[in-house]
């Protein structure tokens, strides 16, 4: 990605696998865990919960042209080229909690943290 090329499935997949191993550790641990990843796909979704329950996804929207001004503001190994790819690849999760990530964090923070709780009731 550093070189501007991007990933493929097959560079994903051993990534994902490991995530969704971290998730299942923290689960059978009965440890509450936030993961913060570019789950572009509903495949890698499915790879990420496997057949775990009560994992729940928070999606934050972002129009490519903030997304192009926040990077180029940032020291990231992410290179700014791969943008257009990742929003072709993106496909929007229908069942996540959807946040408009144009606002500030602090804002972001809190309606994700009332989603969750809303959610565990």
């Amino acid at each position: 990605m550093r070189a501007g090329q991007p990933l493929t499935d097959r560079d994903r997949l051993p990534w994902l696998k490991r995530l969704h191993g971290a998730l299942t550790e923290a689960a059978a641990a009965k440890r509450p865990v936030v993961l913060a990843c570019s789950a572009l796909t509903a495949r890698y979704r499915r790879i990420l919960v496997g057949a775990l329950r009560g994992v729940r996804f928070v999606y934050l929207r972002i129009t490519p042209e903030l997304a192009r001004q926040r990077i180029a503001v940032r020291t990231h190994f992410f290179h700014p080229g791969l943008l257009t790819n990742q929003f072709e690849m993106l496909e929007e999760p229908a069942d996540a909690i959807t946040i408009d990530a144009s606002r500030p964090l602090s804002d972001l923070l809190g309606e994700i943290v009332e989603h969750v709780a809303a959610a565990g009731d």
